[in-house]
């Protein structure tokens, strides 16, 4: 059988943070550009701040032969910058810099974090199973009461989390 592209399975995501809490999440289609932007203003990706331009910034994630995959950033010219790793996009100057060289990216002077995810999923035995860039071992989840599915127990929390970041979202407006 022929091998799969390699890119099949690859799925990546831009990731807001609000105070730790996983509160929005994008879908980043490979080789895709994204334009980065003020709420309301018709940006790809809506951040919800007074500090970011209404154009801040666009981004990509795709691969390369040396480096695999790569985040391709260009601010053109925001007036509060973008971040990649608390250092500054020099305006007009693209970025190219791998995604394992990426601890988070930060939009204006918005207090939110943002992080890349990147999943690649296998089939093995009928089961799809993420694969996590990161060396470090992950925490087991909590186990799901009894009768109830691990799958659904996983969604009810996430739920919960979205519910109390945009809570702390809308009382932070006030």
């Amino acid at each position: 059988p022929d091998d799969p592209p390699a890119d099949e399975g690859v799925r990546c995501a831009l990731v807001e943070h609000v105070r730790g809490i996983r509160a929005q999440k994008w879908t980043l289609a490979l080789g895709q550009s994204y334009t980065v932007g003020r709420a309301g203003a018709g940006a790809d990706i809506d951040i919800d701040h007074p500090s970011v331009s209404s154009r801040q910034c666009s981004i990509a994630v795709t691969r390369t032969e040396e480096a695999g995959l790569v985040l391709v950033a260009l601010d053109k010219g925001s007036t509060n910058g973008t971040f990649v790793n608390k250092e500054r996009l020099s305006r007009g100057v693209g970025l190219t810099k791998s995604l394992s060289d990426i601890k988070y990216l930060m939009f204006g002077e918005c207090p939110n974090g943002y992080t890349i995810l990147v999943s690649q999923e296998r089939a093995e035995k009928g089961k799809v199973q993420p694969r996590s860039r990161s060396p470090r071992r992950r925490k087991e989840a909590p186990r799901a009461a009894e009768g109830e599915a691990p799958a659904e127990a996983r969604v009810e929390a996430w739920n919960r989390k979205a519910e109390a970041a945009l809570q702390m979202k809308a009382e932070a407006r006030k």
